[in-house]
């Protein structure tokens, strides 16, 4: 039995992803498919054994674990506009995600020893990349329902649900949220965020200076 384990920061996009590697094998030879958000690297390991332990995993079963990555700005402008009510963020904890999965993906950290690391939009922008995937999970590769986005999660908090997978316009969201008054706080109180978004993503000009000058 093999199980997949999918560990990203919370929103709808990773459903993306995590549709397209489904589609890749057929029912009779599907793999378990967990997913799990919200929860730091350091951490996966304990909640592997509890899923075991209560049966959710086989024993014995190939674990493969799928780390996604997204990029800082725009993941944050897309969670601001998917928790518009300030009181109701649980923020630092997301800023806390999202930074222990960029460690454990750039190899700062050493917690997950067999793990395939996904940037979201190189996957939905490039067949390679998710050719790459498909090979390393042992899936049949097909773009039959590359353009599907699942409902999972409420859908997209910008585009909804019908737009195309691979038109979501995921580039520029960060833009639509700068003037969110608590925006610039949130990004300034997490100088270790920034830092590892500066030095392992590819910023295009105007983050590069909207990040410069915070």
């Amino acid at each position: 039995m093999k199980t997949i384990i999918f560990i990203s920061a919370s929103r709808t996009g990773h459903n993306f992803v995590m549709n397209q590697v489904q589609s890749w094998f057929p029912d009779e030879f599907r793999p378990q498919m967990l997913n799990y958000e919200n929860i730091k690297a350091e951490d996966l390991h304990r909640t592997i054994f509890k899923w075991i332990e209560a049966g959710q995993i086989e024993e014995g079963a190939t674990i493969k674990c799928v780390y996604i990555i997204r990029d800082l700005l725009n993941w944050w402008a897309s969670y601001l506009k998917f928790v518009p009510d300030v009181a109701h963020r649980n923020y630092q904890n997301m800023f806390d995600v999202w930074v222990s999965h960029v460690k454990e993906a750039y190899e700062l950290t050493y917690y997950t020893p067999l793990k395939y690391v996904v940037n979201y939009d190189t996957f939905r922008d490039r067949q390679y990349y998710r050719e790459w995937l498909c090979d390393n999970l042992g899936g049949m590769y097909s773009e039959e329902r590359i353009d599907f986005v699942p409902e999972a999660g409420k859908g997209s908090s910008f585009d909804g649900f019908r737009l195309p997978g691979r038109l979501l316009n995921t580039g520029k969201r960060w833009k639509r949220m700068t003037k969110v008054s608590y925006y610039r706080m949130m990004l300034e109180g997490n100088p270790e965020a920034v830092d590892l978004y500066k030095r392992n993503f590819n910023l295009t000009e105007e983050q590069a200076k909207f990040i410069d000058n915070l």
